[in-house]
Parts: C-alpha cells; sequence; structure tokens
C-alpha cells in the first residue's frame, strides 16, 4: 500500500537533504524518518521531524525526488525511556550525575504551589511547535522565519512540587494537562468560568494545588550541573491507591528555614527561564 505525505524539514536539516538531492539524477529517493509528528495543514496530512526518539521508522515514498543512496548523518537528541518502575526522591534525583541526562525518571510528589505569575499558555507555530514571538505586532516564528497569523496554544504549566525530601520546580507539559483536564487552552480561554476580569488565574489549573501525582521527568543538562532547579515533566499520573503497609514518609513543616530557602530559589529560577 502506498500513500503519500508532505513532509516539512528545518534548518541543518533541510539544507543537507537539499544538497544531497542536487547531486542524484535518480528517479526516486527513499527517506527514512526516525520519528515524527503527523498533523494536518490547510486539509492535508503533513508530518514534522522530531529528533527526540529512535524506536520507531517511518518509510514514505516521495516521487518528486530522484533516488539517493547516499546517507544523512544527523546529530540526535535521544531521550532514553524509564529504565525502571522506581520512585526516585527529590533528593535522590538532585544528586543524578552525567549518565542520567536525557533520560526519564518517576518521582511521587504533592503539587505544593501552582504559579500563577507565569504564563499558563504558550503561543506556538502552527508549523512547527515552537513559541512564536510578536515582532512589529505580528507574531513571528523564528524557527520557520515566517509570520503567524493565528498561532496555536499550548499548555505549560509551572508548579512547585515536594515531597518528604525537598522540593522540585515542575513543569507540567500540554498534552498532560489536556488528558488530564479534558480541554484545551482554547478552551480554558473562552470560558467564563475560567477567564475574566475577576478571575486572576483559571481554577481548573489551580486545582492541580495539593494532588498527588506520580511524575516523569526528563533530566536536562543544567539539571545535573545544579545550574536549573526546573525540570520538565514528560508524563504525569495519579498514584496507585495506597495499601495497608504502606508507610508514608515524614512531611518537612511548610515553614522551616530550610523549606522556605529552597522554595524562593525555585521561584527566582522559574521568572528567570519562563
Amino acid at each position: 500500500m502506498c500513500c503519500e505525505l508532505r513532509v516539512t524539514f528545518f534548518n541543518e536539516l533541510a539544507e543537507q537533504l537539499e544538497k544531497q538531492l542536487k547531486h542524484t539524477a535518480e528517479e526516486q529517493v527513499t527517506i527514512i524518518i526516525a520519528s515524527a509528528k503527523v498533523n494536518q495543514h490547510e486539509g492535508k496530512n503533513s508530518v514534522r521531524w522530531i529528533i527526540t526518539h529512535c524506536h520507531v521508522i517511518y518509510l514514505f515514498r516521495l516521487a518528486a525526488f530522484p533516488l539517493n543512496t547516499t546517507s544523512i548523518t544527523v546529530e540526535e537528541e535521544y531521550i532514553e525511556e524509564v529504565i525502571d518502575d522506581k520512585i526516585y526522591t527529590i533528593s535522590e534525583i538532585k544528586k543524578f550525575t552525567a549518565q542520567c541526562i536525557q533520560k526519564k525518571y518517576k518521582c511521587q510528589v504533592s503539587v505544593k504551589k501552582v504559579e500563577e505569575k507565569t504564563n499558563w499558555y504558550d503561543n506556538v507555530c502552527t508549523s512547527c511547535d515552537e513559541e512564536v514571538n510578536i515582532v512589529e505586532g505580528r507574531y513571528k516564528c523564528d524557527n520557520c522565519k515566517r509570520n503567524i497569523p493565528f498561532p496555536d496554544k499550548r499548555f505549560r504549566l509551572a508548579t512547585v512540587c515536594n515531597d518528604s525530601t525537598g522540593y522540585l520546580g515542575i513543569v507540567f507539559p500540554d498534552e498532560e494537562i489536556q488528558r488530564i483536564t479534558g480541554k484545551n487552552v482554547f478552551d480554558i480561554e473562552n470560558d467564563s468560568t475560567q477567564v475574566g476580569d475577576s478571575i486572576s488565574f483559571p481554577p481548573l489549573l489551580k486545582a492541580f494545588e495539593k494532588k498527588e501525582f506520580i511524575v516523569t521527568l526528563i533530566i536536562g543538562e543544567t539539571n545535573v550541573h545544579n545550574s536549573c532547579n526546573v525540570y520538565l515533566a514528560h508524563a504525569i499520573d495519579e498514584p496507585p491507591e495506597m495499601l495497608g503497609d504502606h508507610v508514608p514518609g515524614e512531611v518537612v513543616p511548610a515553614n522551616s528555614k530550610q523549606d522556605s530557602i529552597s522554595m524562593v530559589s525555585i521561584y527566582y529560577t522559574f521568572f528567570y527561564l519562563i
């Protein structure tokens, strides 16, 4: 079975592909895409290259391109799947070394605070999902080098979470917030019970506070080198029901001096990054 999809390549990868195609006289080219996101653009299916995973390989036949057997080398940012089901404490996560960078690990935390002073969503490009900026009154994508008439919107919820061993700043991602709430940014933005003159922050998002989750974190390089106290969440799940033999850890009083110092450090990091 043969299907036709439009594929968009960006930056260095697009330049490499263009050079390869100019030096071939074959009638057909086969491109192997290691990971991609399929969406719709102007009513047609399209594929955006995403260099994050290399577990699934898609084969697309692009009849408009000539065949080129020369491989193109691309530097990939590989995010390793969760190694095991161990639940790590915040204290353990803060001690992770360089071998943990770009890997995923789980922790069980309570949401101490949803940060209301930062934007709870981003305006993003409809083609590449990168955040867009307002330039001379128009939305512009620096990645695609084009103006965006009407950008898409993605959740980005900044939280301070804790367990019995410490605090972490965690940014909850769009996909997980949509799954948990059943709503997207447009739904909340146009709901008068969530956004209005008398409402400073959407109650549906504020409701994440005081709840407990098992969060799968992506460990970044800056997290390991102690220069960033804010972590990116990959997945958010409700914890299983506590069994009778479960002994919860001792909760550190929120008004202790050490806790206050940790939380202030996290808040400053949020304001710096977001």
